[in-house]
């Protein structure tokens, strides 16, 4: 539960989630889409690359990576907080 209340906690991260399932690629390019700056990207990028819900994927052996979704990750904590919701 502590999870899916970290990944879905705040609206960054959410918009960063619906971001990165839409156009994987770099937080930079997330951070222009989104109009936020970089280090907030890269601090909430972290956290939801740790828990599993965005994937990080190196490029062609440099220090650049690709971020995506792990839908199946993304489902599981959606179900985990709609069980805990319907719980009395």
């Amino acid at each position: 539960m502590i999870a899916a209340t970290q990944a879905f906690g705040s609206e960054l991260r959410i918009r960063l989630i619906r971001h990165f399932a839409e156009r994987p690629g770099s937080q930079a390019d997330a951070a222009r889409a989104l109009g936020v700056i970089t280090a907030n990207v890269a601090r909430n990028t972290r956290l939801l690359v740790d828990l599993g819900v965005i994937t990080e994927t190196r490029v062609n052996n440099t220090a650049r990576f690709e971020h995506g979704v792990d839908q199946a990750r993304v489902n599981e904590l959606t179900e985990v907080l709609r069980t805990y919701l319907a719980s009395p």
